[in-house]
Parts: structure tokens; C-alpha cells; sequence
């Protein structure tokens, strides 16, 4: 299943994801380089995606391949959030049910954070998570996130729910966590990370926050590994990538902008003078065959 946390704030958004894809029915680890978190910088839209679930098949189904090629080729950097969730659900339900793997292990969500026309948003498309309270409360909320719960069946179709805040304050967040752990594992860590959102800590320690979780978590399951990608974003699309490996490479998140797109990168590491250095950056730099989808 993996293990992804988010982080949304006004200001702020930060994901850090790890890299370990394994095996569904033995759990064992067939390699340590997925990524699982892409980055979109659209003309109306930019935001941090990250996914747990069903990461490939045996007859050539790969979720990150597949699911990168989807969104340029719904051209999804001209896109709006709701269209991108809509186009992407729509995508994935044909997707899916075309995958001969059993029901039982196509359980996916693909999670989006970031930011339309200045306004954060925080975004889900999965086929087993069920969002309800959707309806805004008669009382007054400073912002209203409905709750999130796993189904244990996949439903017949993903489902898109989109939401922001409401009465946004400069101190409001929410944190986003899926994978494989146990929420009592981590308790204390969760209770620091919260700590730092309410004063505002600056993206590198919230990072730094989500980083330690993602490795404790790591303590407790065979499928989330310890090497970890993270994203840090701000309202104006200033990212900042980071990276925890204990290997000679960190693994380069997937990027689809304006300004061109690219994956499957990688950055050599050496270490020099007592300093990590990058010896070199390979990317695959993509084009795409841009296609109008409809949903439904």
C-alpha cells in the first residue's frame, strides 16, 4: 500500500512520499525506485499529486507510467481542478476495470494539494475512500473538511471530491496521511508535526516533520521503505524538492509545466569535503499527444 502524507495550509503545502514498491500478495519488495508524487504547474492551477494503491501488474500496468501519461495528455496543465479530478476519475475507472488483477488489490487513490487561482484546495480520487459529510454544517466552521474513510470493497467507479476551506485563517491546515501504518505508531510524531503547522514553521521543518513520519512508519511495515521524496510549494508555485536516501542516488519527482515536462529523473550523489554533492541529473524529458477526454 505505501505511504504518503500531505500537508495543506493557506501558504504552504509539502508531501513526502516513499519509494518502495512491493509485491501485493507476499509483500515483498520488488524495487525501491517507484515515485509516487508528481508535480503539476498549470496555467490556472498548480498542485502536489501523491498515490498509494495498486502500483503494477504482471501483464505491463504501471500506475506512475500510466498515470503521467494521463495527465498530458488531457493537456492537464491548461486544466481547471475540477476537470482534472473529473477527466482523471473517468480515466482511472476505465483503467482499472480493464486490469485483470483481482478487485480486492485495485484499492488506489491518487491524493492533490495546492493551489487555484490563489485559492488551496485539497482534492481526492479513489476508488475506496469514502468522503462523507459532505454538506457544509449549519454552524460556523472556520473551514469544513468532510471526514474520510476507507471502504473495505472497491467501489464500481473512482470518485472525485474536492474541497476548501472555509472562513480561511493564516493559521488553518489540514494533514493528509494514507498507506500502510497504524495511526497509534505514530502519535507522537503526528502531535509534533500539528505543533509546527499552528506557529507557521517554515517549509523545511514542516518537511523535515513529515520526512521523520514517513521513516517511523517504515519501523512498523515491510511495504513502506525509508527512501523518501518530498515537495514543498508555496501559494505563488515556488517549489522546493528534498530528498532521504540511503542509497547513491535520490530519485527526482515527475514534473508536467508550462515550461516542458519530465520523468523518471534521478540525481547522483557523492559525498565530498564531508558535503553531499550531485554528480548528475538524468531525466526523460516527455511529449505528449495532447487528446480531449470526457468524463463519464
Amino acid at each position: 500500500m505505501s505511504f504518503v502524507i500531505t500537508t495543506c495550509s493557506p501558504e504552504l503545502v509539502v508531501q513526502v512520499s516513499e519509494t518502495r514498491h512491493s509485491d501485493i500478495e507476499t509483500k515483498r519488495v520488488i524495487s525501491e525506485d517507484l515515485r509516487k508524487t508528481l508535480i503539476v504547474k498549470g496555467r490556472q492551477t498548480h498542485f502536489v499529486l501523491g498515490w498509494v494503491g495498486l502500483a503494477s501488474t504482471p501483464f505491463g500496468h504501471h500506475t506512475t507510467n500510466w498515470l503521467f501519461k494521463a495527465l498530458g495528455e488531457m493537456n492537464a496543465v491548461e486544466l481547471t481542478i475540477e476537470d482534472i479530478a473529473e477527466r482523471l476519475g473517468a480515466l482511472a475507472t476505465n483503467r482499472f476495470i480493464e486490469l485483470s488483477t483481482p478487485d480486492k488489490h485495485k484499492h488506489t487513490t491518487f491524493v492533490m494539494a495546492g493551489w487555484q487561482h490563489g485559492e488551496p484546495f485539497f482534492c481526492t480520487v479513489s476508488n475506496y475512500i469514502d468522503v462523507y459529510n459532505r454538506i457544509l454544517p449549519s454552524f460556523d466552521l472556520r473551514h469544513h473538511i468532510p471526514t474520510l474513510r476507507e471502504a473495505r470493497d472497491i467501489f464500481p467507479r473512482f470518485e472525485a471530491s474536492i474541497q476548501r476551506f472555509k472562513n480561511i485563517k493564516d493559521r488553518d491546515y489540514v494533514v493528509h496521511v494514507m498507506g500502510d501504518f497504524d495511526p497509534e505508531d505514530l502519535t507522537p510524531h503526528f502531535m509534533g508535526l500539528e505543533s509546527l503547522l499552528k506557529k507557521r514553521a517554515p517549509a523545511s521543518e514542516i518537511s523535515g516533520a513529515c520526512m521523520q513520519i514517513a521513516l517511523e512508519a517504515a519501523k512498523h511495515s515491510e511495504t513502506v521503505g525509508r527512501n523518501l521524496i518530498g515537495v514543498e510549494m508555496d501559494s505563488t508555485g515556488r517549489m522546493m524538492w528534498s530528498f532521504y536516501t540511503e542509497t547513491d542516488e535520490a530519485l527526482v519527482p515527475s514534473y508536467l509545466g508550462l515550461d516542458g515536462s519530465h520523468t523518471q529523473g534521478s540525481m547522483g550523489l557523492a559525498v565530498t569535503g564531508g558535503e553531499v554533492v550531485v554528480t548528475n541529473l538524468r531525466t526523460k524529458i516527455a511529449k505528449f499527444e495532447k487528446i480531449e477526454t470526457k468524463a463519464g
